[in-house]
């Protein structure tokens, strides 16, 4: 923020902002389990009784476009805005940062999930055979209905026998 010139619309939409952002990241920290500090909890209540009690300076409690702050009250505004998104934007780089490393773990966690998957599905000597493979019943050891044509005596059986067996 600039010193020198603001309005009173300025003071409230600077106002306004810094009571959203504070109850917007005192309810999300909140959510996710934060424990909020003092400062940062009171943030949005401090903005709303300062736009309160400026209300009662304004003609027909409306901020003027035109009507300027004193320097006074702008280096207070200035000074307030600073503590404010300072207090936010600690909170928010926080849970920002908890997100990142939880997202990073997950990713992690199913990147050796995807690779055990893997690993398991190898056949031929490179890993461990599908379970569904593996204690399978072979050729006429298995049940009639799960026999392929593999498993017919002339597609398994010796040249000779083919030989015989007329297609």
């Amino acid at each position: 923020m600039l010193i020198g010139g603001t309005t009173q619309l300025d003071h409230t939409r600077i106002l306004l902002g810094i009571w959203t952002a504070a109850d917007q990241e005192v309810a999300a920290a909140t959510a996710a389990g934060y424990v909020i500090p003092v400062e940062l909890r009171r943030i949005g209540r401090h903005a709303q009784n300062q736009l309160k009690r400026a209300r009662h300076r304004w003609a027909a409690h409306l901020p003027d476009h035109e009507q300027q702050m004193s320097p006074a009250e702008e280096h207070r505004l200035a000074d307030f805005q600073r503590n404010a998104l300072d207090l936010i934007t600690d909170m928010r780089v926080r849970r920002t940062a908890d997100m990142r490393r939880t997202a990073t773990a997950e990713i992690r966690a199913l990147e050796e999930l995807a690779h055990g998957r893997l690993l398991s599905l190898r056949v031929g000597g490179r890993g461990p055979a599908p379970a569904r493979f593996r204690d399978e019943p072979a050729g006429r050891d298995r049940p009639p209905a799960q026999r392929t044509r593999r498993d017919h005596p002339c597609h398994r059986g010796s040249a000779g026998h083919r030989a015989n067996h007329h297609h």
